[in-house]
């Protein structure tokens, strides 16, 4: 056992063993014609079926940028940055289409496209390999642009209105049947989406489909409205924040949020991680508090299945947290609240 010296925290630590990334299958098909603005344009891949919708309560255009966004990193004017109300939605193979569908809504962070996120993290071919049983969608927030805000998903209820017209867009595409509802969500986000995120947990509308969100290196503020919904002992939802160095105060002060509450949080170091197990030999003598261990134990799946809220400090980079480690497929396998094939 390894004890992390922040302040009155101490957290199990485990060894982590990992494998590269396989090359992304590039395989698609895809029909490009002149189609209208507002039609839903459908990609086929190894993995499952990519769309681009254009949805009205997709955060933007929004009237909280209509003259555009400006920093110490330069002015970015609403066109070309904030008019883009685009919503990539992937479907993966392993998904079954029925009446109350599971979601993830997963939100890229600053200088990013939703487009290039799912690409360039594999976001769909690691919910596919995941073998999780729900539909993956994100939706464009501010285009490269240093900017954390959400638009129209930061207003009371908005997340709720953009969730049902996804579901009313899927029924019309026949991708899930008439008088389909949502089911269990998944709130997810890298770096800037922290804000968005947030602001959804609080007041997004939808505090009885909403059992999970990931961090992924994103705690950088509105921190008592992430921690608020974990903090109390008898809450269900659970939460993964894996972290860098840059961050280890702000999660720390998550921590202490929710530990405060008399909540249980797990904290470990993910090269002390592994999912090989561990042999008989190295776990004499070791204890794992509430850590359901033994030999030949994955132990970074246990931890995933079985802790409520956990925190993952990691070695590797900002913008490696989520694919360099496969972290989003490894989330989506272990979450009770996807139906997932395990």
């Amino acid at each position: 056992m390894k004890a992390c010296n922040w302040g009155a925290l101490i957290c199990a630590s485990f060894l982590f063993t990992t494998t590269d990334i396989p090359a992304q299958e590039t395989t698609m098909t895809t029909k490009r014609q002149h189609r209208p603005e507002t039609e839903t344009i459908w990609t086929t891949h190894p993995w499952g079926a990519l769309g681009a919708a254009r949805l009205e309560h997709a955060p933007f255009p929004d009237d909280t940028r209509t003259t555009g966004f400006s920093s110490k990193r330069g002015d970015f004017p609403r066109e070309g940055h904030y008019d883009d109300n685009t919503v990539m939605i992937a479907i993966p193979r392993t998904f079954k289409p029925g009446r109350t569908p599971d979601f993830i809504a997963h939100f890229h962070g600053h200088m990013n496209e939703a487009r290039r996120a799912v690409e360039h993290y594999k976001l769909g071919e690691q919910l596919n390999a995941s073998g999780a049983g729900a539909i993956l969608i994100v939706p464009q927030g501010p285009k490269n642009a240093p900017d954390s805000s959400g638009g129209k998903l930061e207003k009371p209820g908005m997340f709720a209105k953009f969730m049902d017209e996804t579901i009313t867009l899927l029924v019309k595409e026949g991708k899930l049947p008439k008088g389909a509802r949502a089911g269990r969500i998944i709130v997810s986000g890298h770096s800037g989406a922290y804000r968005v995120l947030g602001m959804i947990l609080d007041h997004g509308g939808m505090p009885q489909n909403i059992r999970e969100a990931w961090l992924f290196d994103a705690a950088y503020g509105v921190l008592d409205e992430l921690s608020a919904p974990f903090a109390p002992p008898t809450s269900a939802m659970r939460l993964r924040s894996i972290f860098t160095d840059h961050l280890s105060t702000e999660n720390i002060q998550l921590m202490s949020n929710i530990s405060r509450s008399g909540s249980r949080i797990m904290v470990v170091e993910d090269d002390d991680l592994t999912t090989r197990g561990t042999d008989v030999e190295s776990l004499k003598g070791m204890k794992f508090p509430g850590f359901r261990g033994g030999a030949g134990v994955d132990e970074l799946v246990e931890s995933l299945r079985h802790e409520r809220v956990l925190f993952i400090h990691t070695r590797l980079t900002h913008d490696g947290v989520i694919a360099d480690r496969r972290y989003f497929e490894k989330f989506a396998r272990c979450s009770p609240n996807l139906n997932t094939e395990q």
